[in-house]
């Protein structure tokens, strides 16, 4: 799939798209108009100040979440390769040996 964005100077945007192993291609215009009023404007930047910091706590949450998932998925793939080249004698060899 092949995606173009193009913009010009109005602020039109132009987004077409072209699927490379069918050769369809589909194309969309959006045209942006704002009927906000200023104070309408000035009350959304304000908001988005107060909520700053409790929306960048949030993402940093998220963001630790899917390391440590990461990590987590890393380990098990490590033992389970650990598993597979040494074989269940090494995992019961280490058990005896540690509770013994």
């Amino acid at each position: 799939m092949q995606v173009s964005f193009d913009i010009d100077a109005n602020g039109i945007l132009q987004v077409s798209a072209m699927d490379r192993t069918t050769g369809r291609e589909q194309s969309l215009t959006i045209q942006g108009t704002s009927t906000l009023a200023e104070e309408e404007i000035e009350k959304m930047i304000l908001e988005a100040e107060e909520f700053a910091d409790s929306d960048r706590l949030k993402r940093d949450r998220v963001e630790k979440r899917n390391r440590a998932e990461a990590l987590t998925y890393q380990a098990e793939r490590v033992l389970r390769e650990v598993v597979l080249d040494f074989g269940m004698q090494f995992a019961r060899d280490r058990r005896r040996a540690s509770s013994g």
